[in-house]
């Protein structure tokens, strides 16, 4: 799979130990399962003592989520900005497959948290780090409650359904490359869930002949 090991910016208001840590977790986790990987380990890549890890973060699995926020906020915000170089429900949907599935492809260390690392802990449901999940979705719902008002959608459209077919075929697409290792082909995915979406499975040939609406 050809991806990169971004790190994590230098935070101004951040120690610089702080950061050291966390994005000497996120090396590790590039190499490595979280629940094998020790906070010996950690401080050793830090060049920092374990207490410091601890001064810090309260576990090694609040470090977990908090590298998760940095990276998931990345995410959200290029997110943004790709939907607001657009105009159109249908264009703005297509942009946040597209900028959802890049992300899954262009960071294998944010890949393996959100979908292998946290959805089996229940801590991480009550976390800071599940507040931008919340966010991440509700960007969506906005676009599909846009696009039924804009009439682009159908209007007996369930948003929260939608939804959810659409995280899952996002999540489920790219789960089975980060697992096997593959590279995710970034056009393919996009362009195959949009066609699904905006032309459905029904084949207008098949239709017709049914005398059903295509």
């Amino acid at each position: 799979m050809t991806t990169s090991t971004t790190l994590l910016p230098a935070n101004p208001l951040s120690p610089p130990g702080r950061t050291r840590i966390m994005n000497s977790l996120v090396r590790l986790l590039d190499k490595k399962e979280f629940n094998s990987i020790t906070t010996a380990e950690i401080a050793r890549d830090a060049q920092v003592t374990e207490g410091l890890i601890y001064k810090y973060f309260s576990t090694k699995k609040d470090l977990l989520y908090l590298v998760l926020m940095e990276l998931f906020q990345q995410v959200v915000n290029r997110i943004e900005s790709e939907i607001a170089a657009v105009d159109g429900s249908h264009e703005k949907l297509q942009a946040f497959i597209r900028t959802s599935v890049a992300s899954y492809a262009g960071s294998r260390v944010f890949s393996k948290i959100i979908l292998l690392e946290v959805r089996n802990s229940q801590s991480f449901f009550t976390s800071n780090a599940y507040g931008l999940v919340r966010q991440y979705s509700k960007m969506i719902a906005q676009i599909l409650d846009e696009g039924i008002e804009a009439r682009e959608f159908a209007q007996d459209i369930e948003i929260g359904s939608l939804r959810e077919i659409i995280f899952g075929a996002i999540e489920h697409t790219c789960l089975t490359c980060i697992i096997f290792d593959r590279d995710i082909d970034v056009d393919r995915v996009t362009g195959q869930l949009c066609k699904v979406l905006f032309r459905g499975i029904t084949d207008n040939g098949w239709a017709k002949r049914k005398g059903r609406q295509p």
